[in-house]
């Protein structure tokens, strides 16, 4: 877990959400920033639907796709 969520822990521990559904739809900029950050606080069933095409001249817009 990175260490800029270690501040959250006191709120929302990660065995807290481990197991809890997640849905996001899109994964641009907002969408896969927030699927990111979900997973690095300790989610684990993560679902994400986006029908877009990953094209590299939009890769500014999406956390980790390249």
């Amino acid at each position: 877990m990175g260490s800029e969520f270690l501040r959250q822990l006191d709120i929302l521990p990660p065995e807290a959400i481990a197991n809890v559904p997640f849905t996001i739809i899109g994964a641009g900029a907002i969408g896969s920033f927030t699927c990111m950050s979900l997973a690095n606080m300790g989610a684990q069933n993560i679902r994400v639907f986006d029908d877009d095409i990953v094209e590299e001249a939009g890769g500014a817009f999406w956390v980790g796709a390249f």
